[in-house]
């Protein structure tokens, strides 16, 4: 039994007037399969298409759905693209066209945007094809269908969602550059700092991309240079140890302190004063794709 259908069609597109031979890849009903791979971060939908690639929908923490397919062989995608919705061949339902697009500078990969990705979701769901019609200049002339195929799609999707109800409603965005602000003065930690490091601390408990923190202390320019170099001093460390308390590395901490000379705001007036005494914490990723 093959594991998907490549079918030879007759179509009118995408040159008016003259007819083409269309390339179908679709997984076969008894062969296609959906799974989930998910952690705290990410939610990831993943399909096989046959002879082809695959195709992901994923989400991740703080962010909306977003999807791509990913050929197995090098491609080039250029020209028009049309993402419609079809029936199942049995349905007798009329194509939906969903996006159409055009690709002058040519991409490797698709990738759908937000609202894109949550409307193939549903029109799975409903048991439909999402597909893409398009030309790839590395594979030849002929146009291509790519369909996602909805069976045995409604497991994984129950499951994809439950992952979602469990992320972190926050990501690696919201998290990467905190600020935390100290009276005139002070040094401890207090409470809505607190908040916001407990948020900095259980994001990269859950992100192994995260190989560095930052932690930088900083001053208005208020008493003696070497004091407030000092208050710098103290405030990066004590932000530093109150994340270590929450359980992460002191090896993935990097200090400095700047005390009066590095000022973010004016020193001028007291709103860029009080700007001024904080500590900027900086998380900093290894590179990795997306993918």
């Amino acid at each position: 039994m093959r594991k998907g259908w490549i079918l030879g069609l007759c179509l009118m597109w995408p040159l008016p007037g003259v007819a083409q031979e269309l390339i179908h890849y679709v997984a076969a009903m008894d062969s296609s399969s959906w799974s989930v791979t998910q952690s705290n971060l990410r939610c990831t939908l993943e399909h096989e298409i046959p002879d082809y690639g695959r195709a992901f929908f994923y989400r991740d923490a703080g962010e909306a759905v977003r999807g791509y397919v990913e050929p197995k062989a090098k491609s080039l995608f250029m020209g028009d693209v049309l993402i419609q919705s079809n029936p199942a061949p049995w349905g007798g339902e009329p194509e939906i066209d969903l996006h159409e697009m055009r690709l002058d500078g040519g991409i490797s990969s698709f990738e759908f945007s937000s609202n894109l990705a949550q409307q193939m979701l549903l029109e799975l769901e409903r048991g439909r094809y999402p597909s893409l019609l398009f030309q790839d200049e590395l594979a030849g002339t002929d146009p291509l269908r790519l369909s996602l195929a909805p069976v045995n799609f409604q497991d994984a999707l129950a499951e994809y969602r439950e992952c979602v109800a469990q992320l972190l409603p926050f990501g690696f965005a919201d998290v990467r550059e905190s600020r935390v602000y100290f009276p005139v003065n002070r040094v401890d930690v207090e409470r809505d700092a607190k908040r916001i490091l407990d948020r900095v601390s259980l994001y990269v408990k859950e992100d192994p991309t995260v190989e560095a923190i930052l932690v930088e202390g900083f001053a208005d320019n208020k008493g003696l240079v070497e004091h407030n170099r000092e208050l710098s001093r103290l405030r990066a460390e004590n932000v530093m140890l109150y994340l270590h308390d929450r359980g992460l590395p002191r090896g993935l901490f990097e200090v400095r302190f700047y005390g009066e000379k590095r000022p973010t705001d004016t020193n001028r007036t007291l709103r860029g004063r009080a700007a001024n005494r904080m500590v900027q914490v900086t998380l900093l990723r290894r590179a990795a794709s997306l993918r």
